[in-house]
């Protein structure tokens, strides 16, 4: 009985360790040895992987003018998105406002579908702004009011990698998903780019 309890909690340690406390999707350190395992793993069967990184647009802009507060609550959200991705991506909270989400087996090509279906949802699902008098815990009646609730939208940006004869290392992918990123910045964001 000691052992298996032991094991849980080691379990429940490694959890701990490799979640994002605010976002609760598997933090920067877990995607480091996940993609480095994907990476051996695809290489060696020869199959494709891709590495996706997401960031949200203006979000010091909305951090500023809404509060910090609410711009956890839009972090939560969107990793909430993020990790709901179809394809087989896995999704990590790489840092700050940064997602990345690895395709093993897949390119690029074949997981821009998903990263645009993300993309769009994001954009056109809306955010209401909790009022600070808002109960931590969901009361057991729920109580609504002739109050009329401001909807915030917010999108985001990806930039999409492969491994390829070009990025050969997986250093290379995440500086090309990386640079895929800032393209996609630079065309005005809310869009995928390669």
């Amino acid at each position: 009985k000691v052992g298996e309890e032991l094991r849980n909690a080691n379990i429940k340690l490694e959890e701990y360790a490799n979640t994002d406390a605010l976002t609760q999707v598997a933090n920067r350190r877990k995607f480091d040895v996940c993609y480095a395992e994907e990476w051996r793993r695809m290489s060696r069967d020869k199959k494709p992987l891709s590495l996706i990184i997401a960031d949200i647009d203006h979000f010091k802009k909305f951090n500023d003018t809404h509060g910090h507060d609410v711009g956890d609550d839009v972090l939560k959200l969107v990793a909430v998105c993020i990790k709901g991705v179809g394809g087989g991506g896995k999704a990590f909270r790489y840092g700050g406002e940064e997602f990345a989400i690895v395709f093993p087996g897949k390119t690029a090509d074949e997981a821009v579908p998903y990263l645009e279906e993300l993309r769009e949802y994001i954009a056109n699902r809306g955010f209401i702004k909790r009022s600070k008098s808002r109960p931590k815990e969901k009361p057991a009646e729920i109580v609504t009011k002739s109050r009329t609730y401001e909807k915030l939208y917010l999108t985001v940006s990806i930039g999409a990698a492969e491994k390829s004869e070009r990025c050969r290392s997986a250093e290379e992918v995440i500086s090309a998903a990386d640079k895929a990123l800032y393209r996609a910045k630079s065309r005005g964001r809310n869009c995928v780019c390669k």
